[in-house]
């Protein structure tokens, strides 16, 4: 009996630290995202995320996917992760969000010089949600172009509303408007870029409202083109 009694007194005063752990690890917010290339999700890639005090690591898994914990809210950071076959990727001045997750896609590719290449990122601006083009990379690699929403109805052979004539920095079409979305029907959107020389671009877009300001992008992408 006094056994018994123990057991039950012990597990009692452990229970409130099992539980609190649990809770705990629920509310800490993630870096959530995936890492792809040619639109498939690629394995065993490794992520360094930097806070300026903390390197903190993850590996992709068979999809693509990872997370990584401990960043603060309102945390400013820089991350690094080396595809292979591809030149190292880095880039900063991500900002972690004030509330709940942060979702961060990573995006690689190669082409030649003289190219278009498109990217496509999921949208949907019926929640006044807009992609915006935060860091442009290396103009003397490669230079934005456009950018087009599609939905279901479209598909990539669709020609997109804004174009460019030619590969000459600076010589647009005039955009054919397009109908608008769906009240709370996403789609992709499709940015289109410009090779010029050899070397490697990385592109930053965000994904934020942009009437409000001082707060940060709900998404990020960082796109890496490496033009050979």
């Amino acid at each position: 009996m006094r056994i018994t009694l123990l057991a039950l007194l012990l597990f009692t005063l452990l229970l409130p630290v099992a539980a609190a752990t649990v809770v705990e690890g629920s509310d800490s917010p993630l870096l959530e995202g995936m890492v792809t290339s040619e639109g498939k999700g690629v394995f065993g890639i490794e992520i360094n995320i930097w806070d300026g005090q903390t390197n903190r690591k993850a590996v992709s898994d068979s999809e693509g996917k990872f997370s990584i914990a401990g960043l603060q809210p309102g945390t400013e950071f820089a991350l690094r992760f080396t595809p292979r076959d591809h030149r190292s990727v880095r880039a900063d001045g991500f900002r972690f969000p004030e509330k709940g997750n942060l979702y961060l896609s990573m995006e690689y590719a190669e082409t030649q010089a003289g190219q278009r290449h498109s990217i496509r990122v999921p949208s949907n601006p019926s929640t006044g949600y807009e992609w915006f083009l935060l860091q442009q990379g290396d103009a003397a690699v490669a230079a934005f172009r456009g950018n087009t929403m599609e939905t279901e109805a479209k598909t990539e052979e669709t020609p997109g509303t804004t174009e460019w004539q030619a590969a000459n920095r600076g010589e647009w079409k005039s955009p054919q408007p397009s109908a608008p979305p769906r009240t709370g029907r996403g789609g992709w959107e499709r940015w289109t870029f410009q090779t010029f020389g050899e070397g490697q671009s990385v592109i930053v877009l965000g994904y934020f409202r942009p009437w409000e300001t001082g707060v940060s992008p709900a998404r990020y992408h960082v796109f890496s083109l490496l033009v050979r």
